[in-house]
């Protein structure tokens, strides 16, 4: 049917070309790689400019030279600090006008919105698997081909391939839950996740989607 309608789903995150297959894609998005001729010794990673290297290197070495004047937090950019101080404001003003879920920048929004979309734009080159977010292709390499794990807890040294997995486990030491930030928007109830959000708004709809098959 995609051929007959001439929609081509699979979009390159370089050039934005268009395909028909998510294969095509993924051969397409190798001649970009050609071109990035600034590569990790570590990880394999290439980046177009020296200075993406350089940051992207701090991953490996665990340097952190940007502090956040507030509660002297470390951040390996200048970039992490600015998003990182949304947390002692509370600033989100942008919303998603389909699950409500608010981003403190709207760069952050429209990566989000991919989601909804299902556009999975960063393909891996070793298995051919697709992402929404070049974060979590990262997540994805590091995880399922380079068993590289460079986060790791100053409390006990356990390591992680992620910086998500690194902050649950540290949780663990800190006693610290995850923060509410979503609310019902019928009882403004807060919770941690938009699908406990989704399941409490069941109590004030009387929504039943599970059936028992027993039951006659």
């Amino acid at each position: 049917m995609k051929i007959h309608s001439g929609i081509k789903p699979h979009k390159c995150s370089y050039c934005e070309k268009m395909f028909l297959e998510q294969g095509n894609l993924t051969k397409h998005i190798r001649k970009h790689n050609k071109d990035k001729k600034h590569q990790c010794n570590e990880c394999g990673l290439r980046f177009y400019e020296r200075n993406k290297l350089m940051i992207h290197i701090r991953t490996h070495t665990g340097e952190k030279p940007f502090t956040c004047k507030i509660c002297t937090r470390a951040f390996a950019t200048h970039a992490q600090v600015q998003i990182h101080m949304k947390t002692h404001t509370g600033e989100r003003p942008y919303s998603c006008d389909i699950c409500e879920k608010t981003f403190p920048y709207s760069g952050s929004l429209d990566n989000h919105k991919k989601i909804h979309r299902n556009e999975r734009s960063f393909v891996c080159n070793d298995c051919g698997r697709s992402f929404t977010q070049k974060v979590n292709l990262i997540d994805h390499i590091r995880s399922k081909h380079t068993n590289e794990c460079p986060f790791m807890c100053s409390k006990c040294g356990q390591a992680y391939p992620t910086r998500v997995q690194l902050k649950n486990h540290s949780r663990h030491h800190t006693g610290e839950k995850k923060p509410l930030i979503y609310s019902c928007s019928i009882c403004k109830k807060s919770f941690a996740s938009t699908a406990e959000v989704r399941i409490h708004t069941r109590i004030h709809t009387d929504e039943r989607p599970y059936q028992c098959d027993f039951l006659w």
